[in-house]
This record gives structure tokens, sequence and C-alpha cells, in this order.
């Protein structure tokens, strides 16, 4: 399309919008690399202008794909979460001029970040908005019969080498490669966990603006509902560099921290799943096709032709780094903690910590749910018990976390567990107690409970020092 057909399409935009009236030309604005985007000023207001890509809007089932996006960036709009969204005309997000299709935004002030200047910082906010929106309805679903990508790649290199396209060489010295990332891409889709969620896929570094240190989503045609586990595998990997080919596993650790402090669905399995980093083949897939030819004009085969020859690079930096990746999921990532009711199963461990409780008090606390168990990574290694004191008042009569995993907070866990259990049951106070002589009591001390009396006990075989109690209103 020619840049005076551009503003003529600009200007009746403009006007069936109701924007006001165009006061200088519109200015392109770079970043995106499948659609065109124009800075437009008029007398009402600065906007950004994105016209859709001619070719893809013709793809089977692209306007259903649009029309599901707006309906995800509605839901987000009213959660509060920072995106720029499109301006709505009548109901409509997507506007429409003859056989070109615009969205139209408001100017959001900030920037995108420099893809080799990203903070350990901005990877840890950008995780954390990505874990924000999965936590919005993630809902468990029986494992899908996973997508997979199947690539004629020998076809690709026999129709370059026809054409005597630049990329020919390219394709023929990588085929092996290619054909090897795809199936590692295949076999991890196939690993995936069954949960489904909003998301959005394409938020990376180029699609978040940053205004006084503050992340804002932008280009939301990609939201949908998708796998988070899939998804936050593939952005931690590209805020931490694998598309500059300049990895960094501590941008990686932090993105991961924002994420699971916004959203833990306990899954760990990752190391297993870092196949999902070959997505690259399917943007290669389609930008071979563009350098072939399958384009709207010369600029955007140019762009085919430099994003194939960068995305196989990418590939080939990918698969080696892909064991260090590894490495570092299995040996950064926060532990998953899980804490639940008590069972018969658990009696085994149980009796490991506390040698006090009774077995046929074991079993009432299993059955009146009067006990907890805290697991790392599903492994049991603390406990909590209570009764009531006066038969109306919960008192917390023994609280162990396996030595080896002391210092942790994980004590501190399990007691804010009780105390939200006791107060969704209607409970307004809670008691417990701890020897005069044993450092428990400044523990407790830091969790809001105060000293409420003791008592000492001198009956013959029953010594001990003073029990103290302390007592907190919830």
């Amino acid at each position: 399309m020619k840049e005076k057909a551009v503003e003529e399409f600009l200007t009746e935009l403009v006007h069936m919008c109701d924007l006001g009236t165009i006061l200088a030309d519109a200015e392109p604005v770079t970043g995106g690399l499948m659609h065109r985007m124009y800075k437009v000023i008029t007398d009402r207001g600065v906007y950004a202008v994105k016209h859709l890509n001619a070719e893809i809007m013709k793809r089977p089932g692209v306007h259903e794909n649009y029309a599901r996006a707006e309906k995800i960036e509605r839901i987000l709009e009213n959660k509060g979460i920072p995106i720029v969204p499109a301006i709505a005309v009548g109901g409509k997000k997507m506007q429409r001029i003859d056989d070109q299709y615009f969205y139209v935004f408001r100017w959001q002030e900030g920037k995108t970040a420099d893809w080799n200047h990203i903070s350990d910082e901005m990877c840890q906010k950008a995780g954390k908005l990505l874990g924000t929106i999965h936590a919005i309805e993630p809902q468990n679903i029986e494992p899908p019969t996973p997508e997979t990508s199947h690539i004629d790649w020998r076809g690709y290199v026999r129709r370059a080498k026809e054409e005597n396209a630049s990329i020919a060489a390219l394709l023929e010295e990588n085929e092996e490669l290619l054909v090897c990332a795809e199936s590692e891409l295949n076999r991890a889709r196939a690993s995936l966990p069954g949960v489904l969620c909003l998301s959005n896929e394409d938020m990376d570094p180029k699609n978040v603006m940053w205004d006084n240190g503050n992340p804002w989503m932008i280009d939301l045609e990609c939201l949908d509902y998708g796998n988070p586990v899939s998804h936050v595998m593939q952005l931690a990997l590209q805020w931490a560099g694998i598309v500059t080919c300049n990895m960094d596993m501590d941008k990686m650790t932090a993105f991961f921290d924002g994420y699971l402090g916004a959203y833990d669905n306990r899954f760990r399995g990752y190391s297993d799943v870092v196949g999902v980093a070959y997505t690259w083949v399917e943007w290669l897939d389609y930008n071979i096709q563009r350098a072939l030819g399958d384009c709207v004009d010369e600029a955007e085969r140019e762009l085919g032709i430099s994003e194939v020859r960068n995305t196989v690079e990418r590939i080939k930096y990918i698969h080696k780094m892909v064991p260090k990746i590894r490495e570092a999921l299995d040996t950064r990532l926060p532990k998953t903690i899980e804490i639940r009711y008590v069972k018969s199963e658990d009696k085994e461990f149980w009796y490991r910590l506390d040698k006090h409780l009774p077995e046929q008090e074991f079993e009432h606390k299993v059955s009146s749910k009067r006990g907890y168990i805290l697991l790392e990574d599903n492994k049991p290694i603390g406990l909590l018990r209570y009764n009531l004191f006066w038969d109306n008042t919960p008192f917390c009569t023994m609280l162990f976390i396996d030595w080896k995993d002391h210092r942790k907070g994980y004590g501190k866990k399990l007691m804010e567990y009780w105390e939200n259990d006791m107060k969704s049951q209607g409970y307004g106070m809670l008691l417990t107690s701890t020897q005069v002589d044993e450092e428990a009591q400044h523990f407790y001390r830091k969790l809001g409970y105060k000293d409420c009396g003791g008592f000492v006990i001198d009956v013959p075989g029953y010594e001990q020092p003073m029990e103290m109690f302390l007592v907190k209103g919830i």
C-alpha cells in the first residue's frame, strides 16, 4: 500500500471514530514484526493506530481469534490489569475500512525495554504481571490432545533452491537441527499438564511499555486461553535473553520469582518442558513463507528474509543452551509448599516428629480435621495439631518442623494457615503454649501472640518448667 493511501485510510478512520482533526502527518512507529503502527495527532488527543497485516486477516478463523482476544481484553480491563486497550467505537474495537482492518489506542507514554538492557527487576515485574493474569481464571482440565507441529523442512529446502532464494543454503545446512527442534517442541507439548487460563504468550519485552518503572502491556491481539506452564516457560526465556542469544539465568529466575509470587499451581517440572522454547520453528515457518514471496510487498519479503536468518541462529543457540537451562530450572526455582489436613496415610511421618500423641487421638485428629501437614515438593516436613480449650477456643498443642527445614519460614506458614482456617470457621481468639525455657515463645510473640499467664507442674513423674500461655485475637 502506498503512503498516500495510508494517509487517506487514517483520515477516514479518525473521522469514523470521531477522534477530531489530524494536525500533522502520521508518524510510523517501529517495533512490530507483522503489523504496521502509526502515531496520529489530532486536535482531541494523541493516538496509536495499528494497521493489521492484510495477508494475516485472510487466514481462516482469524476474525474469531481477534474477537476472543477482545473479550479477554475487556476482562483484563475490568480486573485492573495494566494494559493499553483498543478504543471501542459503537461497541466494536476492530475498525474496518474497505478490506483493511485497524485498531486505535490512546497513546501510552513510556518506552519498551532495549532487549540488551533488561534488568532483573524488570523481569520480576513482568513475571508478576503474567502471573496475575494467569491467576484470574485458572482451571484444571483433562490433558488435551497436544498441538503438534508438522513443518515440511525438506519441501522448503527444495523450493528455496528451485527459486534460487537467498535463504536456501541456510535452510539446507540446518535442516537436521530444525527437524530435531520441532521434535523436541512436540515432545514438550505432550508433557504439559492439563491447566487452562487467560494468557498472552506474546508478552515479550517489545510488547511491554515502561512508564516510571511500571509495566503496561500492549499489542493484545494474542490474548487467548492457553497453558500457563507453556507460556511462562517461553516468556521467562525471552525476558532472560534467549531472543538475543545472550541468556542470563538470573533474569530467568527473577521472572519466575515474580510469576510464582502471583500465581503458583505447584507445577515444577519445567525442565521437562524446556522444548516449548522451540516454538520459534513456527515463527520460522511463517517467515520462510514471507521470504519466498508469500507477502504483501517487497519490504515484507525483506523482513521475512531477515527474520529467517535471525530465527535460525536463535534455534541454534537454544539447542546449545538447553542443558544449562534445565539445570537452572531444577536448582533455582522455589520449592512448592502445600498445607492440608492430616490423613491416615500420614501416620508414619506424624509419629516421626510427634512422640506425644496417643494413637487413638491421631485418628481423632484425622476425622475431626484438627491436624495439618506441610509438604515441600510433595514431601511432608512439618505438622500442627490443636484442640478446643474450654471446648470453645482453638488451642495449638503442637507445631513441629523437621529439624533440617528450620529457619525457612515454614512454621510461620503453618501458623498463618491455621489462623485463617480458624477465622473462616468463626473463631475470634486463639491460644498456644510453650515452656518458659524454650525459644518458641519468641516465635509466637513475633506472630502477634501475647503472654497471658502460666502454671507450674510439680506432680511426681510429670514435673516440668513453667508452661506459659499466649493468646491472639483474630
